[in-house]
């Protein structure tokens, strides 16, 4: 399947596991860059590190979605890295309290 992907850098957010996960693994493998956005850096690096050996391109920022000042930060540091944002799946669960 060709979704014309090819070298657009797209955030999915809660992809270091379930669900985010799949749907970074699926960019990735339609040539996208696979922004992995969640809490824990070793968590992302895993699926970074998984789509890497499967041929992708994909990058880890850390942050807490539910502080904006981090929202704002990680999209600063994904502009600064790559130039532009082309796309954004928010897959990150909500919290229940």
């Amino acid at each position: 399947m060709d979704l014309q992907l090819k070298e657009k850098v797209i955030i999915i957010t809660g992809a270091a596991k379930g669900i985010g996960r799949a749907i970074a693994e699926v960019f990735a493998n339609e040539n996208a860059i696979a922004v992995i956005v969640g809490r824990k850096a070793e968590d992302n690096q895993k699926v970074v590190d998984a789509i890497a050996e499967n041929g992708g391109q994909a990058a880890q920022f850390v942050a807490e979605l539910s502080n904006p000042k981090d929202c704002e930060k990680v999209v600063a540091e994904i502009v600064a890295k790559f130039g532009r944002i082309d796309g954004l799946v928010n897959s990150r669960p909500l919290k229940t309290t």
